[in-house]
């Protein structure tokens, strides 16, 4: 996600998003209200084979964020790192 290409409640995957009740309170009055909530789900990252980590996220733009969770953490140096992954859902 970034601010040229919002993610859109729309382009999430299906049960990515959830409608809550909520209370919503100011200094003069309590309303019962819905909200939308981005549910997080867990994404694996295997790296030869082996699983490496397990995080909790919202379903958008998994690929860059486990690009940069490796590089973050040194195992990817540069984008000529990078070979052929696959990302399943």
């Amino acid at each position: 996600m970034n601010e040229e290409n919002p993610v859109k409640i729309e382009d999430l995957p299906p049960g990515a998003v959830e409608r809550v009740p909520i209370q919503r309170v100011t200094a003069f009055e309590k309303e019962e209200a819905e909200d939308i909530i981005v549910r997080e789900f867990p994404l694996t990252i295997i790296l030869n084979g082996q699983e490496l980590v397990t995080l909790l996220c919202s379903p958008a733009d998994l690929k860059y964020l486990a690009i940069g969770f490796l590089f973050s953490e040194g195992l990817l140096k540069n984008k000529e790192n990078l070979q052929p992954t696959s990302f399943t859902h």
